[in-house]
């Protein structure tokens, strides 16, 4: 397995998945059968889920600027830092657009097999999201 290969899958999922908002990339680049170790309930798979955080995210925010640390792989496992900054201008997380500047980072950890993600260990920032939303307010 060639890890330049599994690098560009990644490259691929971050930039024409997320970045771009193409929904149709997912099935070339995500099994159907994907584990997601951090599950998004509410869907009857993961690829659906991602495609709804993705039309969602995209449709909520504005002006999002990707920023990546990697990725670098290692055998069948890819993992890449990122961050992105955006202006809040449509409903996002169940809120309504407000104009604030938003900023998020977070860390994947991907496992490929045969060329598609088949595990993604996932953390982000959701909590700071959150506080900058105001749905999440700290004393």
């Amino acid at each position: 397995m060639s890890e330049q290969k599994n690098k560009e899958i990644i490259l691929r999922f971050y930039k024409e998945f997320w970045e771009q908002g193409n929904l149709n990339v997912a099935d070339d680049l995500i099994w159907s059968d994907v584990i997601n170790h951090r599950p998004i309930p509410g869907f009857s798979s993961q690829i659906e889920a991602y495609k709804h955080i993705v039309k969602e995210t995209n449709r909520g925010l504005s002006n999002i600027k990707w920023k990546y640390v990697g990725p670098i792989a290692e055998g069948d496992k890819v993992v890449c830092a990122w961050e992105w900054d955006a202006i809040h201008t449509g409903i996002f997380m169940g809120v309504k657009g407000s104009g604030n500047k938003l900023h998020e980072s977070g860390i994947d950890l991907f496992r490929i097999r045969e060329w598609k993600i088949a595990e993604i260990w996932h953390e982000e920032s959701a909590l700071e999201t959150m506080q900058q939303l105001g749905i999440i307010v700290m004393k």
